[in-house]
């Protein structure tokens, strides 16, 4: 949703049109939806849902992050790898079944975790 004011299809109790003004937009770092690809602070993960391949790039990210773990629905780590590439890395679930995963990018200072689903 961009910033501005929206109608929401409510009345008000003087009969006037209920809206809601947008100031400020917040990102929790889970996308629910199924779009093509999901960017959480200049982060962007593709393609999501995928059967399997998912690429992370990290092009425009200021935070040099050193470790990517994938975790499945139970909270297992199923994988764990060393950032080497700055800009672009792949990760491979193809082995593994279809269903929600999580991915979790970590360096001293930060993490950041994205809803992955594999179909």
């Amino acid at each position: 949703m961009c910033f501005g004011s929206y109608s929401d299809g409510l009345t008000n109790p003087d009969g006037t049109p209920h809206s809601l003004t947008v100031l400020e937009r917040f990102n929790s770092g889970v996308n629910l939806t199924n779009n093509e690809f999901e960017t959480i602070n200049q982060i962007m993960v593709s393609p999501n849902p995928s059967s399997g391949i998912f690429k992370i790039d990290l092009t425009n990210q200021t935070e040099n992050f050193e470790t990517l773990s994938v975790f499945n629905i139970l909270g297992q780590n199923i994988l764990i790898q060393k950032i080497v590439d700055k800009t672009e890395n792949e990760i491979d679930l193809s082995s593994f079944a279809n269903g929600i995963y999580f991915l979790r990018l970590q360096n001293s200072k930060e993490t950041r975790k994205f809803k992955l689903v594999k179909q």
